[in-house]
C-alpha cells in the first residue's frame, strides 16, 4: 500500500503500464492546505460541515469552484438563501476556467419553505437515478434550519429531516458526494434531536469555528473522531500562497 505526501492511502494498481488509483473517487476541497488536514471528500459518502454563516463563505465556494473548473457539474440546494455565484468568479478565473463556462455548469435551486426543500431533495434523488460522471457533487447548504420552522411543528420537522437525510444517503449510494452544511447557532438553535439525526446519517463531520489567537487566526477545523484541531487561514479568494503550487504524482490538479 502506498501513501501520498499527505499520508493518504492510495490503493493503486498498475493497468496496461499506467497507474489507476482511487483518486477518481475523491473531490477536491479546493485548497491544498485543506486537502492536507481534512479527510477527503469521497464519492458515496455524506459529509457534514457544522459552521456559522460567516464561516460558510470560505469552504463551500472553494469546493464548488474546483469541481466546476474540472469541467464537471455542481448541484447546490441553497436552503440558507446566501449563495452568490459572483463569489465563484475569481476562484474559477484563478483556476484558468472561464467564469461563464464554469457557472453554466452550476445548478442552483433555492428553497423558501421546508416543503420546498424536501421536494427539491426528492427531485435530486429522482434525477440522480442516472448519475453521470459529470455530476458528482451535491451541496445542501443549511439543511436543518428549514425543518426547525415553528410553523412546521417539531415532530413533523423531525420526520421531514429524517426523510431528507435518507434521500441524500440514497443519492450518495448511487455515486454522488453529498456535502451538507448546518449552522451551529442561529435565531432558533437546532433541537438536540436534529443534531442526533444529522450525526447518525453522515459519514464524516467537520466542525468549523472562527479562531482568533495571539499567534494565528482563521478557522478552527476539527474532524469528529480525531482529537487534533487544525487552524486554517483562508487567503482572499483572488490570492494564492506558495503551498497552493505543491505538486505530487498521486494528487489530482495539485
Amino acid at each position: 500500500m502506498e501513501t501520498d505526501a499527505v499520508g493518504c492511502e492510495i490503493n493503486a494498481t498498475t493497468v496496461g503500464g499506467q497507474k489507476s488509483s482511487n483518486w477518481d473517487n475523491i473531490i477536491e476541497w479546493g485548497d491544498v492546505r485543506l486537502q492536507r488536514i481534512l479527510p477527503p471528500l469521497t464519492i458515496g459518502a455524506v459529509h457534514l460541515l457544522i459552521q456559522d454563516r460567516r464561516e460558510s463563505k470560505h469552504i463551500l465556494p472553494r469546493v464548488a469552484a474546483a469541481e466546476l473548473a474540472s469541467g464537471l457539474n455542481v448541484h447546490w440546494v441553497d436552503g440558507a438563501g446566501r449563495i452568490d455565484p459572483g463569489n465563484l468568479v475569481p476562484l474559477l478565473h484563478w483556476r484558468g476556467c472561464r467564469p461563464k463556462d464554469g457557472l453554466r455548469r452550476l445548478q442552483i435551486s433555492r428553497a423558501h419553505t421546508a416543503y420546498q426543500l424536501g421536494a427539491q431533495i426528492e427531485r435530486l434523488v429522482a434525477e440522480g437515478e442516472g448519475l453521470s460522471n459529470l455530476s458528482r457533487l451535491f451541496i445542501i447548504d443549511d439543511l436543518a434550519t428549514m425543518f426547525n420552522d415553528p410553523q412546521v411543528g417539531r415532530s413533523q420537522g423531525r420526520a421531514m429531516l429524517n426523510r431528507a437525510l435518507l434521500n441524500l444517503r440514497k443519492l450518495a449510494s448511487r455515486g454522488a458526494c453529498v456535502v451538507i452544511s448546518v449552522g451551529r447557532v442561529g435565531h432558533t438553535p437546532l433541537p438536540k434531536e436534529h443534531h442526533i439525526q444529522l450525526r447518525n446519517n453522515c459519514d464524516v463531520m467537520v466542525h468549523l469555528q472562527s479562531h482568533q489567537g495571539r499567534r494565528s487566526s482563521g478557522l478552527s477545523l476539527t474532524c469528529v473522531g480525531q482529537k487534533v484541531r487544525h487552524i486554517w487561514q483562508p487567503l482572499p479568494i483572488n490570492q494564492a500562497s506558495l503551498s497552493d503550487f505543491w505538486q505530487n504524482d498521486s494528487s489530482v490538479n495539485g
